[in-house]
């Protein structure tokens, strides 16, 4: 058990069994103190009145406990004019005078006024049964005292009060908007202007003259000391701004034509009407073969060569024996189509990369008059890349 407790008497005990009953809540009127007969107690249950009682008041302070409804606090206030006692024990007394409750108390003296010193004393007392309902408490509305956490809680809910003061709030809106003088303010007690004199000093182009020329040379100078807004300027020279990327947010800087034409640059970026101008004087690459005509006429004789790049359509009219020569450039993939034509009968021979098929060789003559039409496709073998006839064709 504590040192310092507070108990039921037996009196008390009895005194809640019938509250609890459903009989009349457990009246509290009064607070007692003793002095202990000198000496330090120790509370029974039998006691039906202090050892030696030394004061009796009011209590001037009753709350329920917020955590634990079954604890309730009575405090009482001991004034300056009481004492020349120590303050050992106290007790709760019912309006009859009937001890409900004792408790020890620390020792603590209680001075009188008249011996020089004053000394207010505050009991507190907590008292612990079934149902703290079942507690009346009689107050003297003239000497209740509130204790911080109550005054606290009450401060915050009237300010969190949304009608709070709303009388006196309704009635300053009202004053503030009465427009027809509600102080009866004389002109002369507000020191106005004669008649149109205002008007004229408003259309005074000269007005203020001196003060605007001096606002305008003060932000003249600020803009050009050196020291204008050096705190803030020591502030934003700390900020690192990362170079923004896919990845990162940050700075982008402008790039330039030729760093958007190198393609180098990964820490610059274009708009899209720079990028535009940039490429509007751009020659555009091709290949050869592109910028070849597709058909070629060759009228010869003897070894004639292919280029696949600059003759994907050759067209050639022989003048007598010819000999097609191995094709250059050639790359797996390519294509090409001969057609070849002679006005007389002429012989054919073919270069070692040209190859035949099981289905249809190569042709080794050409007939007078008539049109031949050969097309190829270049391909890689385990033996090498040769030129393969996809389709022969002879005009009947």
């Amino acid at each position: 058990m504590a040192e310092y407790y507070m108990i039921l008497t037996v009196a008390g005990q009895a005194a809640y069994a019938r509250a609890g009953a459903g009989g009349s809540p457990v009246q509290i009127s009064a607070v007692a103190v003793g002095d202990g007969g000198g000496v330090a107690v120790q509370p029974a249950e039998s006691w039906v009145s202090l050892v030696g009682e030394v004061w009796r008041g009011a209590p001037t302070l009753v709350e329920v406990d917020a955590a634990n409804p079954r604890l309730v606090l009575v405090e009482a206030h001991v004034p300056h004019n009481a004492g020349g006692w120590y303050a050992r024990e106290i007790g709760l007394l019912s309006p009859d005078g009937v001890l409900l409750a004792v408790g020890n108390y620390p020792e603590s003296y209680k001075p009188v006024l008249d011996s020089g010193v004053g000394k207010e004393l505050m009991i507190r007392a907590y008292i612990e049964h079934g149902n703290a309902s079942q507690t009346t408490l009689k107050i003297n509305p003239d000497i209740v005292m509130a204790s911080r956490t109550y005054v606290v809680s009450a401060v915050a809910a009237h300010d969190a009060s949304p009608t709070a003061h709303a009388g006196q709030l309704a009635g300053m809106t009202e004053h503030i908007d009465d427009l027809a003088n509600p102080h009866q303010v004389t002109a002369a007690q507000a020191g106005a202007e004669p008649q149109g004199a205002v008007a004229g000093h408003n259309s005074d182009e000269a007005a203020h003259g001196d003060i605007a020329g001096r606002i305008l040379a003060a932000v003249a100078g600020h803009n050009e000391s050196g020291n204008a807004h050096a705190d803030i300027r020591a502030a934003l020279a700390g900020i690192n701004i990362p170079a923004a990327s896919e990845a990162v947010a940050g700075v982008i800087k402008q790039s330039t034509a030729a760093q958007a034409l190198a393609g180098t640059d990964d820490t610059t970026a274009m708009s899209p009407a720079d990028v535009a101008a940039a490429i509007a004087g751009v020659v555009r690459a091709y290949t050869r073969q592109q910028y070849a005509a597709p058909v070629v006429c060759a009228g010869a004789s003897g070894a004639q060569a292919v280029d696949l790049d600059l003759h994907p359509l050759l067209f050639i009219d022989a003048s007598g024996a010819l000999t097609v020569a191995d094709p250059e450039h050639m790359t797996p993939g390519k294509t090409c189509v001969l057609l070849l034509y002679s006005a007389a009968a002429q012989t054919i021979s073919w270069g070692t990369a040209w190859r035949g098929t099981s289905l249809a060789g190569l042709p080794t003559a050409l007939a007078a008059g008539k049109l031949m039409l050969l097309s190829f496709l270049c391909v890689t073998t385990p033996a090498g890349t040769y030129m393969v006839p996809m389709g022969i064709g002879q005009e009947a």
